[in-house]
Protein backbone atom coordinates (compact mmCIF):
# COMPACT_ATOMS: atom_id res chain seq x y z
CA UNK A 1 0.00 0.00 0.00
CA UNK A 2 1.39 3.37 -1.01
CA UNK A 3 1.71 6.31 1.37
CA UNK A 4 -0.93 8.18 -0.65
CA UNK A 5 -3.44 5.34 -0.29
CA UNK A 6 -2.74 5.03 3.45
CA UNK A 7 -3.21 8.77 3.93
CA UNK A 8 -6.48 8.69 1.97
CA UNK A 9 -7.78 5.74 4.00
CA UNK A 10 -6.87 7.46 7.27
CA UNK A 11 -8.63 10.63 6.14
CA UNK A 12 -11.78 8.69 5.22
CA UNK A 13 -11.70 6.93 8.59
CA UNK A 14 -11.28 10.24 10.40
CA UNK A 15 -14.24 11.72 8.52
CA UNK A 16 -16.31 8.69 9.44
CA UNK A 17 -15.48 9.06 13.13
CA UNK A 18 -16.24 12.77 12.98
CA UNK A 19 -19.64 12.18 11.38
CA UNK A 20 -20.42 9.41 13.88
CA UNK A 21 -19.60 11.69 16.81
CA UNK A 22 -21.69 14.58 15.41
CA UNK A 23 -24.63 12.18 15.14
CA UNK A 24 -24.10 11.03 18.72
CA UNK A 25 -24.02 14.62 19.97
CA UNK A 26 -27.18 15.46 18.06
CA UNK A 27 -29.01 12.48 19.58
CA UNK A 28 -27.60 12.78 23.11
CA UNK A 29 -31.02 13.47 24.60
CA UNK A 30 -32.22 10.05 23.43
CA UNK A 31 -29.34 8.22 25.08
CA UNK A 32 -28.80 6.74 28.52
CA UNK A 33 -26.20 7.21 31.20
CA UNK A 34 -24.07 4.24 32.29
CA UNK A 35 -25.36 1.47 34.53
CA UNK A 36 -21.84 0.68 35.68
CA UNK A 37 -18.45 2.37 35.74
CA UNK A 38 -15.09 0.66 36.21
CA UNK A 39 -13.25 3.34 38.18
CA UNK A 40 -9.75 1.85 38.44
CA UNK A 41 -7.14 1.19 39.41
CA UNK A 42 -4.74 1.96 36.57
CA UNK A 43 -2.53 -0.94 35.43
CA UNK A 44 -4.82 -3.36 37.25
CA UNK A 45 -6.61 -5.14 34.40
CA UNK A 46 -9.36 -2.68 33.54
CA UNK A 47 -8.72 -2.99 29.79
CA UNK A 48 -8.91 -6.78 29.94
CA UNK A 49 -12.12 -6.64 31.99
CA UNK A 50 -13.72 -4.23 29.55
CA UNK A 51 -12.68 -6.48 26.69
CA UNK A 52 -14.53 -9.31 28.43
CA UNK A 53 -17.58 -7.06 28.78
CA UNK A 54 -17.54 -6.40 25.04
CA UNK A 55 -18.14 -10.10 24.49
CA UNK A 56 -21.15 -10.31 26.83
CA UNK A 57 -24.49 -10.36 24.97
CA UNK A 58 -26.17 -8.20 27.63
CA UNK A 59 -23.54 -5.43 27.66
CA UNK A 60 -23.88 -2.63 25.11
CA UNK A 61 -20.51 -0.88 24.89
CA UNK A 62 -19.85 2.82 25.23
CA UNK A 63 -18.40 4.76 22.31
CA UNK A 64 -14.99 3.99 23.79
CA UNK A 65 -13.69 2.31 26.92
CA UNK A 66 -12.24 5.39 28.66
CA UNK A 67 -14.62 8.32 28.40
CA UNK A 68 -12.73 10.51 30.92
CA UNK A 69 -15.80 12.63 31.64
CA UNK A 70 -15.33 12.87 35.39
CA UNK A 71 -11.70 13.92 35.13
CA UNK A 72 -10.68 15.58 31.84
CA UNK A 73 -13.95 16.41 30.08
CA UNK A 74 -16.35 17.34 32.87
CA UNK A 75 -16.71 20.91 31.59
CA UNK A 76 -18.25 19.60 28.36
CA UNK A 77 -21.46 18.78 30.19
CA UNK A 78 -23.75 15.81 30.72
CA UNK A 79 -25.09 15.79 27.16
CA UNK A 80 -21.53 15.26 25.93
CA UNK A 81 -21.30 12.33 28.34
CA UNK A 82 -24.61 10.85 27.19
CA UNK A 83 -23.39 10.95 23.60
CA UNK A 84 -20.97 8.16 24.50
CA UNK A 85 -23.72 5.67 25.36
CA UNK A 86 -26.47 3.72 23.57
CA UNK A 87 -30.01 4.83 22.82
CA UNK A 88 -32.65 4.18 25.48
CA UNK A 89 -34.27 1.55 23.31
CA UNK A 90 -31.03 -0.41 23.10
CA UNK A 91 -30.83 -1.07 26.84
CA UNK A 92 -33.36 -2.46 29.27
CA UNK A 93 -34.75 -6.02 29.27
CA UNK A 94 -31.58 -7.15 30.99
CA UNK A 95 -29.16 -5.17 28.82
CA UNK A 96 -26.81 -2.63 30.39
CA UNK A 97 -24.04 -0.24 29.38
CA UNK A 98 -20.99 1.21 31.05
CA UNK A 99 -17.49 2.60 30.70
CA UNK A 100 -14.08 2.07 32.29
CA UNK A 101 -11.83 5.04 33.07
CA UNK A 102 -9.22 3.87 35.60
CA UNK A 103 -8.15 7.42 36.45
CA UNK A 104 -11.46 8.02 38.25
CA UNK A 105 -10.42 6.11 41.36
CA UNK A 106 -7.59 8.51 42.13
CA UNK A 107 -8.90 11.75 40.61
CA UNK A 108 -9.86 14.13 43.46
CA UNK A 109 -13.24 15.33 42.12
CA UNK A 110 -14.35 12.19 40.27
CA UNK A 111 -16.41 10.65 43.08
CA UNK A 112 -18.37 13.83 43.75
CA UNK A 113 -18.95 14.45 40.06
CA UNK A 114 -20.04 10.90 39.33
CA UNK A 115 -22.39 10.91 42.32
CA UNK A 116 -24.02 14.10 41.03
CA UNK A 117 -24.72 12.60 37.59
CA UNK A 118 -25.22 8.85 38.14
CA UNK A 119 -25.69 8.24 41.89
CA UNK A 120 -27.17 4.79 41.24
CA UNK A 121 -24.42 3.52 38.96
CA UNK A 122 -22.66 0.37 40.08
CA UNK A 123 -18.94 0.80 40.55
CA UNK A 124 -16.16 -1.73 40.04
CA UNK A 125 -12.67 -1.23 41.44
CA UNK A 126 -9.88 -3.59 40.42
CA UNK A 127 -7.05 -3.52 42.94
CA UNK A 128 -3.66 -5.01 42.10
CA UNK A 129 -0.67 -5.70 44.31
CA UNK A 130 0.43 -2.10 44.94
CA UNK A 131 4.11 -2.83 44.30
CA UNK A 132 3.39 -4.46 40.95
CA UNK A 133 0.89 -1.76 40.02
CA UNK A 134 3.40 1.02 40.72
CA UNK A 135 6.16 -0.72 38.80
CA UNK A 136 3.88 -1.47 35.86
CA UNK A 137 2.81 2.19 35.71
CA UNK A 138 6.44 3.31 35.74
CA UNK A 139 7.32 0.85 32.97
CA UNK A 140 4.44 2.09 30.82
CA UNK A 141 5.54 5.70 31.17
CA UNK A 142 9.12 4.66 30.43
CA UNK A 143 8.14 2.80 27.27
CA UNK A 144 6.08 5.83 26.18
CA UNK A 145 9.17 7.98 26.63
CA UNK A 146 7.49 10.36 29.09
CA UNK A 147 9.39 8.95 32.08
CA UNK A 148 13.17 9.13 31.94
CA UNK A 149 14.01 8.39 35.59
CA UNK A 150 14.73 4.92 36.92
CA UNK A 151 12.00 3.33 39.03
CA UNK A 152 13.85 4.15 42.24
CA UNK A 153 14.54 7.72 41.11
CA UNK A 154 10.89 8.21 40.16
CA UNK A 155 9.74 7.01 43.58
CA UNK A 156 12.21 9.34 45.31
CA UNK A 157 10.95 12.24 43.19
CA UNK A 158 7.39 11.48 44.22
CA UNK A 159 8.36 11.45 47.89
CA UNK A 160 10.03 14.83 47.43
CA UNK A 161 6.81 16.19 45.89
CA UNK A 162 4.58 14.75 48.62
CA UNK A 163 3.59 18.22 49.83
CA UNK A 164 1.92 19.03 46.51
CA UNK A 165 -1.84 18.80 46.92
CA UNK A 166 -3.40 17.77 43.64
CA UNK A 167 -6.68 19.33 44.79
CA UNK A 168 -5.00 22.74 44.54
CA UNK A 169 -4.35 22.32 40.80
CA UNK A 170 -7.25 23.89 38.92
CA UNK A 171 -6.48 22.98 35.29
CA UNK A 172 -7.77 19.40 34.76
CA UNK A 173 -5.11 18.66 32.17
CA UNK A 174 -2.37 19.74 34.56
CA UNK A 175 -3.96 17.48 37.18
CA UNK A 176 -3.90 14.65 34.68
CA UNK A 177 -0.24 15.19 33.88
CA UNK A 178 0.63 15.35 37.58
CA UNK A 179 -1.26 12.13 38.32
CA UNK A 180 0.50 10.29 35.49
CA UNK A 181 3.72 10.23 37.50
CA UNK A 182 2.29 9.30 40.89
CA UNK A 183 3.32 5.69 41.36
CA UNK A 184 3.06 5.38 45.14
CA UNK A 185 -0.06 7.48 45.67
CA UNK A 186 -2.08 5.56 43.10
CA UNK A 187 -1.32 2.34 44.97
CA UNK A 188 -2.48 3.67 48.34
CA UNK A 189 -5.99 2.32 47.94
CA UNK A 190 -7.57 3.10 51.33
CA UNK A 191 -7.40 6.87 50.93
CA UNK A 192 -8.95 6.57 47.47
CA UNK A 193 -11.78 4.27 48.55
CA UNK A 194 -12.65 6.44 51.53
CA UNK A 195 -13.38 9.33 49.17
CA UNK A 196 -15.82 7.15 47.21
CA UNK A 197 -17.42 5.52 50.24
CA UNK A 198 -18.17 8.94 51.68
CA UNK A 199 -20.72 9.30 48.87
CA UNK A 200 -21.67 5.79 47.73
CA UNK A 201 -23.03 2.89 49.81
CA UNK A 202 -20.46 0.16 50.08
CA UNK A 203 -22.78 -2.34 48.41
CA UNK A 204 -22.76 -0.06 45.37
CA UNK A 205 -19.08 -0.90 44.74
CA UNK A 206 -17.53 -4.27 43.97
CA UNK A 207 -13.87 -4.65 44.95
CA UNK A 208 -12.06 -7.13 42.68
CA UNK A 209 -8.58 -8.43 43.36
CA UNK A 210 -6.86 -8.11 40.00
CA UNK A 211 -4.75 -11.22 40.41
CA UNK A 212 -7.94 -13.29 40.78
CA UNK A 213 -9.32 -11.94 37.51
CA UNK A 214 -6.43 -13.67 35.74
CA UNK A 215 -5.85 -16.73 37.93
CA UNK A 216 -9.54 -17.61 38.40
CA UNK A 217 -11.46 -15.72 35.70
CA UNK A 218 -14.54 -17.97 35.81
CA UNK A 219 -15.25 -17.29 39.47
CA UNK A 220 -14.30 -13.62 39.24
CA UNK A 221 -16.46 -12.91 36.20
CA UNK A 222 -19.26 -14.84 37.89
CA UNK A 223 -19.07 -12.51 40.89
CA UNK A 224 -19.01 -9.46 38.61
CA UNK A 225 -22.03 -10.74 36.66
CA UNK A 226 -23.97 -11.31 39.88
CA UNK A 227 -23.10 -7.81 41.07
CA UNK A 228 -24.28 -6.26 37.78
CA UNK A 229 -27.39 -8.43 37.54
CA UNK A 230 -26.44 -10.09 34.25
CA UNK A 231 -25.93 -13.70 33.29
CA UNK A 232 -22.52 -15.31 33.89
CA UNK A 233 -20.53 -15.50 30.69
CA UNK A 234 -17.51 -17.05 29.06
CA UNK A 235 -15.61 -14.54 26.90
CA UNK A 236 -14.26 -17.40 24.76
CA UNK A 237 -10.66 -16.67 25.70
CA UNK A 238 -9.23 -14.95 28.73
CA UNK A 239 -6.66 -12.90 26.88
CA UNK A 240 -4.80 -10.19 28.73
CA UNK A 241 -5.12 -6.83 26.99
CA UNK A 242 -2.66 -3.94 27.27
CA UNK A 243 -0.22 -6.04 29.26
CA UNK A 244 3.43 -5.09 29.53
CA UNK A 245 5.94 -7.93 29.52
CA UNK A 246 6.92 -8.87 33.09
CA UNK A 247 10.12 -7.35 34.39
CA UNK A 248 11.89 -7.93 37.69
CA UNK A 249 12.14 -5.36 40.46
CA UNK A 250 15.38 -5.08 42.39
CA UNK A 251 14.78 -7.40 45.40
CA UNK A 252 16.00 -4.84 47.94
CA UNK A 253 13.74 -2.15 46.47
CA UNK A 254 10.79 -4.53 46.39
CA UNK A 255 11.34 -5.39 50.05
CA UNK A 256 11.28 -1.68 50.93
CA UNK A 257 8.10 -1.17 48.94
CA UNK A 258 6.41 -4.15 50.55
CA UNK A 259 7.24 -2.61 53.92
CA UNK A 260 6.02 0.82 52.76
CA UNK A 261 2.65 -0.51 51.60
CA UNK A 262 2.12 -2.91 54.52
CA UNK A 263 0.15 -0.48 56.73
CA UNK A 264 -1.97 0.64 53.78
CA UNK A 265 -2.73 -2.96 52.85
CA UNK A 266 -3.63 -3.79 56.45
CA UNK A 267 -5.99 -0.82 56.51
CA UNK A 268 -7.50 -1.90 53.20
CA UNK A 269 -8.11 -5.41 54.50
CA UNK A 270 -9.83 -4.01 57.59
CA UNK A 271 -11.99 -1.75 55.42
CA UNK A 272 -12.98 -4.40 52.90
CA UNK A 273 -13.11 -7.35 55.26
CA UNK A 274 -10.91 -9.70 53.28
CA UNK A 275 -7.26 -10.66 52.92
CA UNK A 276 -5.27 -9.68 49.85
CA UNK A 277 -1.97 -11.42 50.69
CA UNK A 278 0.17 -8.99 48.72
CA UNK A 279 3.93 -9.34 49.12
Amino acid sequence: MTATVRTRDLSIAALGRSASWRYRRATAGLRVLPDFVVIGAQRSGTTSLYDYFLRHPQVIPAYKKEVHFYDLHHARGVDWYRANFPFRWQVGDGKITGEATPNYLVYPQAAERLHAVTPNAKLIALLRNPVDRAHSAWRLRSMEGSETATFEEALAREVDQADTDVADIEDPRKVGRFLRFLYLAKSRYPEQLERWWALFPRDRMLIVKSEELFTDPDATLGAIAEFLGIEPWQPGSFRTVNEAKPAPIDPALRARLVEYFAPYNARLEAMVGRSFDWT
